[in-house]
């Protein structure tokens, strides 16, 4: 009688610790879109105060003639010199969708070139809208939580079998 009451103990301590663990994955999903999002909104914030910087602030406290002339001169030679070093960033949005497309992932290892890609041409003036340079971040980070949360779920099972192990033992 007493091993069937261990058996049914063992069993319950077995179910606790996979419940455990799939909350344990739940907030780890939760935290990998909290941090997404919060650099998303970083971004964005950046991007706003610098232009509120560059387009209100100094022209405010200096008169200086020409100064719309000067700083987009300035700023295209600052992003042709960037381009020149790190290449094609950031891409448009046909771009990052074919290569999602093609290789049904995107590369997110350049995250911090894609994101100052993307401040450059809209701090210094550019037409295009926040989206251009933000599909390709957003993606990587898509891609980057995807891939954290594929291996995370993977692994759940080995960390129920770990956690049953420590409590039997």
């Amino acid at each position: 009688m007493e091993k069937e009451i261990s058996g049914k103990e063992a069993l319950k301590e077995k179910r606790k610790i996979k419940i455990k663990n799939q909350l344990d994955l739940w907030l780890f999903c939760v935290l990998i879109g909290a941090v997404a999002g919060a650099l998303v909104w970083v971004i964005l914030k950046v991007m706003s105060l610098g232009m509120e910087l560059i387009w209100t602030w100094i022209p405010g406290k200096i008169s200086m003639p020409y100064y719309t002339l000067i700083v987009c001169t300035a700023g295209g030679v600052i992003i042709g010199v960037f381009r020149k070093i790190f290449g094609d960033y950031p891409e448009e949005l046909e771009t990052v969708m074919g290569k999602v497309k093609k290789e049904k992932r995107y590369d997110y290892s350049h995250m911090f070139i894609m994101i100052i890609a993307a401040l450059l041409p809209l701090l210094i003036g550019s037409s295009v809208g926040p989206e251009a340079g933000l599909t390709g971040i957003i993606v990587g980070l898509c891609y980057w939580a995807g891939e954290n949360l594929k291996f995370a779920k993977q692994h759940t099972r080995e960390y129920s079998q770990i956690g049953i192990c420590g409590e039997i033992s």
